[in-house]
């Protein structure tokens, strides 16, 4: 699965509850925005996980109302879902407790676009591993078909600011999320745009793995250690067009435990293997 992210928030380590937490205490509005293309189809009543998160600090969340909106373009011209369910889950990050649960099931309309907003009920504990999931129901959404979705935090139901209006028909420049497996980067290549950020983010169990471009233009060295660790790059303009190539320099040679980034449509293909 493609992802881009756009965040709006209020610190490195702060994710999607972060954002939110952010929306208590910030006179602007907070949000988190995911464009991302489907590698692999969705079935309808699958769920697909999106996005997951560290939180270390709690967070006052109980009585404000979360708004889930967005987009779906299926390839190819297949028929919409008639309804997307987006899931939260918050689970302690070290007993895998769930603490809070959080369905919200949207409308599509014809142009494919949705969005509701129902009550967080639980406030979010602190050391809290946090997932965002998506489902569809009614239809199978194919390989190749774009998602836009965006979350948001409001106290008053109606009282939402513009943090989730498309710019242009489509997201921004944002950050990417790549999640670190045992033994392999999920999604393997990705295609951003100039000024953008990859954010490389620890979900396995293998504590020795790294990301290393080939010519050393970046080196995490072993900094996943725990579950939710990350190393992030910002791509600069002077970047464009430009092709990087990187691995786990323990796991490349037993397991091509290796990837790719594109900066632009320009940019080439990677080589075989990223």
């Amino acid at each position: 699965m493609k992802r881009r992210f756009r965040w709006i928030a209020c610190g490195a380590l702060v994710a999607l509850l972060g954002a939110l937490g952010c929306v208590l205490t910030a006179k602007g509005f907070q949000a988190l925005v995911l464009d991302f293309e489907l590698s692999e189809a969705l079935a309808a009543g699958a769920a697909r996980e999106v996005h997951t998160s560290f939180y270390p600090h709690p967070v006052q969340m109980k009585g404000f109302f979360l708004r889930a909106s967005g987009n779906l373009k299926p390839a190819g011209n297949a028929a919409l879902p008639s309804q997307v369910k987006v899931m939260v889950v918050n689970a302690d990050a070290d007993s895998g407790r769930v603490s809070f649960k959080f369905n919200l099931t949207v409308k599509v309309d014809s142009d494919g676009n949705f969005s509701a907003s129902k009550k967080w009920k639980k406030n979010v504990e602190a050391n809290t591993l946090q997932s965002v999931a998506v489902q569809v129901v009614g239809a199978d959404v194919p390989a190749g078909s774009r998602v836009w979705l965006c979350l948001d935090a409001a106290k008053k139901k109606n009282d939402f600011g513009p943090s989730c209006e498309m710019e242009d028909g489509g997201p921004g420049n944002g950050l990417h999320e790549v999640r670190i497996l045992d033994n392999r980067f999920d999604p393997k290549s990705l295609l951003i745009q100039p000024g953008d950020t990859v954010r490389w983010v620890f979900r396995g169990s293998d504590q020795t793995h790294t990301t290393t471009e080939m010519n050393g233009t970046w080196d995490s060295g072993f900094v996943f250690v725990q579950e939710g660790n990350f190393f992030e790059r910002t791509f600069p303009v002077s970047e464009d067009g430009q092709t990087f190539m990187y691995s786990c320099v323990t796991h490349r040679g037993c397991c091509e435990m290796q990837g790719s980034i594109r900066v632009g449509a320009n940019a080439a293909p990677p080589d075989d293997g990223y």
